[in-house]
């Protein structure tokens, strides 16, 4: 028997990152991430959690009739373009929200370079480059 279950956005655009970082992840292992994580309710809505500590874009919440690459936000954008410059080796334990963590060096690597081709917004630009600062204090120290 097949199924064909459609999936909530959140959890499709979600799905689309990690499949970069972790090729043989389901959907369905995304989905239950994302509700074990407190970022989506059982029916795929974000939860307050996740709109009060701004880990989704209520404002910008794309509607399910509109095409996938119309589902993403700027910010969405902007941080495939610096994630694209990284290997998923960069990622460690990538399959637990709670657990994952991004190689430091690579992460600033992958920010200067995405700053150099110009791919990012201009609000891309400004938060990148706070956190592109921000994590060449946290290697000083």
């Amino acid at each position: 028997m097949d199924f064909n279950i459609k999936y909530p956005t959140l959890v499709e655009q979600s799905y689309e990152f990690m499949k970069q970082l972790k090729p043989d992840i389901t959907k369905q292992e995304v989905y239950l991430q994302m509700v074990e994580s407190n970022l989506i309710d059982e029916d795929g809505n974000p939860t307050e959690f996740a709109i009060k500590n701004q880990l989704v874009s209520v404002g910008q919440a794309p509607q399910s009739d509109q095409q996938p690459d119309q589902q993403l936000t700027q910010e969405d954008i902007d941080t495939q373009n610096v994630f694209k410059y990284m290997n998923p080796n960069d990622v460690i334990n990538a399959d637990d929200p709670d657990k994952c963590q991004i190689k430091t060096v690579p992460l600033i690597k992958a920010i200067k370079q995405a700053l150099k081709d110009g791919s990012l917004s201009m609000q891309g630009r400004k938060s990148w480059s706070k956190t592109l600062n921000d994590l060449e204090q946290s290697l000083k120290k």
